[in-house]
């Protein structure tokens, strides 16, 4: 593992480098529960060994993992949630408590704006990206039949947003926006506020639902805007995943690393990528930058 890609305080690894999957929907996670169980039992059959803690949204720490923790996504699923509700799980690996490890899976489902909406998520190690035909057969897999939204997969960092190393999560993913544009950076609450308008960004999968395709007039034109050589479209059940390039890259500026199938599939998305996230990114000095998280977000649009 590369050290500038290493990130430890004080002895401390507070954020890690992975791979994820990551997919979000708009309304009653119950409306969508055959997808989002079909995606949580192949990330457990990958992952579920490696998972030792949980924490929810009602909970101030992590706890051991037990049978109800992992029931909890399919009871949520099972009925419409009230209006108001804030449920959400994150189920972790790795032997020390409260911190983030590169295996993960995590649940959200939220109100928003008379609405609700959601995500899931898994996180795997960096490594899987050296395999990338496993992990795009794993992603468009996991994501066959479920009404998303959109989402992405590729490299990304898992950092824990409640800890006590979060403002340092934000100022370091700040520093790796303008040098590793290939890595996600996630703010998962900023998302879910942004999806409703549009898609995140771009990664080396994208996934686009229906309601995404149609703004481009289905399936067709949408084909005729993604031309490049490096493209590869994968239509399935409610949904298309878009590949751009053979492999994920972490597109690292200063070796001149490009990744211009990210930037072909980027051009050709800007129109339904959202304008609505929040900035989440933080400069050195700690506040929050408005103007680094745009320049992020928007980075593969041209």
């Amino acid at each position: 593992m590369r050290s500038d890609l290493q990130f430890f305080k004080d002895g401390t690894e507070y954020m890690k480098l992975c791979t994820d999957i990551t997919v979000y929907w708009t309304g009653q996670a119950s409306s969508h529960r055959n997808g989002i169980l079909n995606f949580q039992d192949q990330a457990l059959a990958v992952i579920g060994q490696h998972l030792t803690s949980y924490e929810t949204a009602q909970m101030t720490g992590g706890r051991p993992l037990n049978r109800q923790a992992l029931n909890l996504i399919s009871d949520w699923t099972s009925q419409a949630l009230d209006e108001e509700a804030f449920v959400s799980i994150k189920m972790e690996g790795g032997v020390v408590t409260d911190m983030p490890s590169d295996t993960a899976l995590g649940f959200w489902s939220v109100p928003f704006r008379g609405n609700r909406v959601g995500a899931i998520k898994a996180v795997l190690p960096a490594s899987a990206a050296a395999n990338p035909d496993w992990l795009r057969n794993l992603a468009v897999g996991m994501v066959d039949g479920l009404a998303l939204h959109s989402g992405h997969a590729g490299y990304s960092i898992n950092w824990d947003y409640r800890g006590r190393y979060a403002p340092l999560c934000r100022r370091t993913m700040g520093r790796l926006a303008r040098r590793f544009p290939g890595i996600d950076l996630p703010d998962i609450h900023g998302a879910l506020m942004a999806i409703p308008s549009g898609m995140k960004r771009v990664n080396w999968l994208s996934f686009l639902g229906t309601g995404l395709v149609d703004r481009f007039g289905g399936i067709a034109p949408l084909k005729d805007v993604l031309t490049g050589p490096a493209i590869e479209l994968h239509t399935g059940r409610n949904n298309v995943v878009i590949e751009a390039g053979r492999a994920p890259g972490i597109g690292d500026v200063n070796r001149r690393e490009r990744l211009e199938p990210y930037h072909e599939v980027g051009r050709a998305l800007a129109p339904v990528r959202s304008r609505t996230h929040p900035p989440f990114l933080a400069g050195p000095g700690g506040p929050i930058d408005e103007e680094l998280s745009a320049e992020w977000l928007g980075w593969f649009d041209a």
